[in-house]
């Protein structure tokens, strides 16, 4: 992934990979060294009701080039990120312990 500022991708519009909106990044998940592993995706509902969100792990998404209307491009469809575990920010350190990330996973705000 290049090199991007956390702030900058909070509020970045995500799509799949058939191209289609999969939603917006709300946060980052980041581990006790500091390496960004997941992001929090969420996706409809209106006005803060029956919104859905996922931690994405980094290495499914890819950032286009700053400024491009493609900013952010998962590598999976909006129906694989549908079946993603739902998003808990009472359980963040419990993101990616079975995949290996190591504990103290926090959230950045």
């Amino acid at each position: 992934m290049p090199l991007a500022r956390a702030q900058s991708l909070v509020g970045t519009n995500v799509v799949g990979a058939d191209g289609k909106d999969a939603g917006e990044i709300q946060n980052l998940l980041i581990d006790g060294s500091g390496q960004v592993r997941a992001a929090v995706v969420e996706w409809g509902g209106f006005l803060g009701i029956g919104e859905r969100s996922a931690a994405v792990p980094i290495d499914r998404i890819q950032l286009g080039a700053a400024g491009s209307n493609d900013r952010a491009r998962l590598t999976m469809t909006r129906e694989e990120l549908e079946r993603l575990p739902r998003y808990d920010r009472n359980r963040v350190g419990e993101y990616g312990r079975e995949q290996g990330w190591g504990d103290g996973i926090r959230l950045f705000r």
